[in-house]
C-alpha cells in the first residue's frame, strides 16, 4: 500500500478517488484542472493536487 498523500499528481489524485469511492476519472481531473476548476501547482510538467481542492471541487458540484 502507497502513502497517501495530500499533494498527489494527477494519477495518483484520480487513484486515491477511486479507493475513496469518489468517481472522478483521471481524464475528468486533466480536464478541470485545465479549465481551472481544481487549482493544481506545477512541477516541470507535472501537475500537482491539494486533496482538499479536490473535495472542495466535489462539494461545490461544480462540472
Amino acid at each position: 500500500m502507497e502513502p497517501i498523500y495530500n499533494l498527489a499528481s494527477i494519477r495518483q489524485t484520480a487513484l486515491r478517488c477511486k479507493d475513496e469511492g469518489i468517481p472522478l476519472a483521471e481524464k475528468a481531473i486533466r480536464k478541470f484542472i485545465k479549465n481551472g476548476k481544481i487549482p493544481a501547482v506545477m512541477s516541470g510538467n507535472k501537475a500537482l493536487v491539494l486533496w482538499e481542492n479536490v473535495l472542495n471541487f466535489i462539494k461545490k458540484g461544480s462540472a
